[in-house]
């Protein structure tokens, strides 16, 4: 799908998301949005060639590195709900394919500054026996990095400005 902003269009995955995470986007709470490993994402996410390897070699992960271009190139994020109350349009610093280890989710928070992906690994194993060798749980992580714009969150999105969550050009202010 297309998105528009300041007379540019972006290329946006279209992903349906509950309200109350949108608005963590916007208050700067939650950074990554993770997916789960199915045919629709590996379909969506990754290009011809990777999702070819992925669907049809049970290796994949041993050989997906020696594709040159795993991941389209789509800029952006396009979040609604089913009725449409509401649209967020992001923009996507990284994705990438995460085994859902504890350490790999603790290196991945150290490396972006944040605690999303601990979060999401504890909240899983809060639900799921987590396995302590591979084969691992894999998932996608889309990280946000700033937003295009909103329909339906007015208020919350006075509230992220009024906070310093984003700057004027809208990109997530990071503590550096």
């Amino acid at each position: 799908m297309k998105i528009h902003y300041n007379n540019e269009e972006f290329d946006a995955y279209p992903l349906i998301m509950r309200r109350v995470f949108a608005e963590d986007i916007l208050r700067g709470t939650k950074a990554v949005e993770f997916r789960s490993f199915t045919s629709k994402y590996v379909d969506m996410f990754c290009t011809p060639e990777a999702a070819e390897l992925i669907k049809t070699d049970k290796k994949w992960s041993r050989k997906i590195d020696k594709i040159e271009k795993i991941f389209k190139d789509t800029d952006a994020i396009h979040f609604y709900n089913y009725n449409n109350s509401f649209t967020l349009d992001c923009s996507v610093g990284t994705i990438f394919i995460l085994p859902l280890t504890r350490n790999n989710c603790e290196k991945f928070d150290a490396e972006y500054g944040i605690k999303d992906f601990t979060e999401y690994y504890e909240g899983c194993a809060e639900n799921y026996e987590m396995p302590e060798k591979p084969p691992y749980p894999v998932v996608f992580a889309l990280v946000i990095n700033g937003f295009y714009g909103q329909t339906g969150m007015d208020d919350v999105e006075a509230e992220a400005f009024a906070s310093g969550v984003f700057d004027t050009d809208k990109n997530i202010v990071t503590a550096d």
